[in-house]
């Protein structure tokens, strides 16, 4: 027996039907060919997705093919990230701008002392606060000499708020301060904080509580109008209210007034009655460099609409800033610039922006 027959009957033992040309793995032969047709149906042959002439050729398998063409490379959660840094570094480079562009107000140069005069519509709307505000953050913007001048008969909270004095300031009176011709004289006179804020303690001292109301006020306004001509800018706190002698006097005198109410509707009613009364009592000229300053003293809600109150306000001529509320500043002590907050710091700008703009035209 031949292999190839032997090979045969095992096929056909196993099926009956199959032969060894029906083997796809058995050599093409003269064998093949003799043994003859077979003697079962052939099955046809597995259908093929692919062909000779191309790999994939129908429009079809390339979309199965391509069914995840447009998965991003990043998962969402880091395009989520990268979209919010995007969108935080624009507000971050927006916020930088406009503290640059307030910074730049502030420190606009001038030829002479500008005399700015900080006023409260009544007893605890934030003055003295709103005054250390100011002058740290002009001496921190400005390169020339910043004076703050305690001109509040009642022992304002001034020195307080604006922090511990230098070593070794303030070694003469104040009965000699209008005879000297130096700066180096005038410093003998006065006492600095450790943040280069200049500050004249106890204005309306003993001397001139002596004198009579008026002429004591007149005494005051030529003081701060001498030492203004050694600083760039002098700001003076002054008592509660708008009534006062020597309140009208510095308010007379001043370039720019800085008046402070509490952001509550109380406070803004009171806002609304000062304004006007400066306008009467002082002319629209004056409401035209005056800021007004609106404290908040408490966290949460007001019980009214700022902005729509301010808007308001801002009919008089004057300009309107909003104080936010801050934890550091509601501790009633020293004010530390670097423990502020970012709103705070920002609105503070914003009234040394304001208030010198004012302060350069009057």
């Amino acid at each position: 027996m031949t292999d190839e027959n032997w090979q045969a009957q095992l096929l056909r033992s196993m099926d009956p039907a199959m032969t060894p040309a029906d083997r796809t793995d058995s050599p093409a032969g003269p064998a093949s060919t003799a043994a003859g047709p077979a003697t079962g149906p052939v099955p046809a042959p597995p259908p093929s997705v692919f062909h000779a002439g191309t790999a994939i050729d129908t429009d079809e398998q390339t979309a199965t093919l391509h069914r995840n063409a447009g998965v991003h490379g990043d998962p969402l959660v880091r395009r989520w990230i990268g979209t919010l840094r995007t969108a935080l570094g624009r507000q971050a480079t927006h916020e930088i701008e406009e503290l640059a562009g307030l910074a730049e107000r502030a420190n606009l140069p001038i030829t002479t002392g500008r005399r700015i005069t900080v006023a409260g519509v009544r007893g605890g709307s934030g003055k003295s606060t709103v005054s250390a505000l100011l002058t740290t953050t002009l001496a921190g913007v400005r390169r020339d000499p910043v004076l703050a001048v305690d001109a509040d008969p009642d022992a304002g909270s001034l020195p307080l708020r604006l922090g511990p004095l230098g070593v070794g300031v303030r070694t003469a009176s104040d009965n000699g301060i209008a005879q000297v011709s130096a700066f180096d004289q005038i410093a003998r006179h006065l006492a600095r904080t450790v943040t280069g804020v200049w500050l004249w303690r106890r204005a309306l001292s003993a001397a001139l509580g002596r004198q009579d109301e008026a002429h004591a006020a007149l005494l005051l306004r030529d003081r701060v109008r001498f030492l203004g001509r050694y600083f760039a800018v002098t700001v003076a706190d002054l008592g509660a209210g708008l009534h006062g002698a020597a309140n009208r006097a510095l308010i007379t005198d001043s370039h720019a007034v800085v008046l402070t109410g509490a952001a509550t509707l109380d406070g803004v009613l009171g806002a609304d009655a000062a304004l006007r009364r400066l306008g009467e009592d002082f002319g629209d000229g004056l409401l035209a460099r005056t800021v007004l300053v609106l404290s908040t003293t408490v966290p949460g809600p007001l019980g009214v609409d700022l902005r729509e109150a301010a808007d308001r306000l801002r009919a008089y001529g004057a300009a309107v800033v909003v104080l936010p509320y801050d934890r550091h500043l509601a501790l009633g002590a020293a004010i530390d610039q670097r423990r502020i907050g970012t709103a705070t710091r920002t609105a503070a700008l914003r009234v040394a922006a304001e208030t010198m703009d004012r302060a350069i035209r009057g």
